[in-house]
């Protein structure tokens, strides 16, 4: 008898349990257009092989990630607030950092690539 319980108990959680394991991974897609957005949260958008971005607005509580194989291309009206977050990425990995006083001006200018380590490695600054 005690056999029989412990066997239906495998059994139910077995049954309970599966679903959750089996649920699918997150997957993005890629795009080749990102347009008419305005970004007020944390967003990353992956490009195919390009990636044209216009009419978009990051708002100064906007996180806007940008990365493509090949090429990123800002074409017409595009906006970061003060506070608002831009990162660009592409296969080499650049990434450029601008930092903003209250104010709302740009007070330093920073260029970055990825090493192999992963650790990012200043390669330009300029101060404003």
């Amino acid at each position: 008898m005690k056999e029989r319980i412990v066997f239906f108990t495998c059994i139910v959680l077995t049954c309970l349990f599966s679903p959750l394991s089996s649920q699918e991974v997150d997957t993005r897609s890629c795009v080749s257009t990102y347009t008419n957005q305005t970004v007020s949260s944390s967003v990353s958008v992956l490009g195919c092989n390009t990636l044209a971005v216009q009419n978009v607005t990051v708002a100064s509580n906007g996180n806007l990630s940008l990365s493509a194989p090949a090429q990123i291309t800002i074409n017409g009206p595009f906006e970061v607030k003060s506070g608002g977050i831009l990162n660009i990425r592409q296969s080499q990995q650049m990434i450029f950092t601008y930092t903003y006083d209250a104010s709302g001006n740009r007070t330093t200018r920073q260029f970055s690539a990825m090493a192999s380590s992963l650790e990012a490695v200043p390669v330009d600054q300029e101060e404003d």
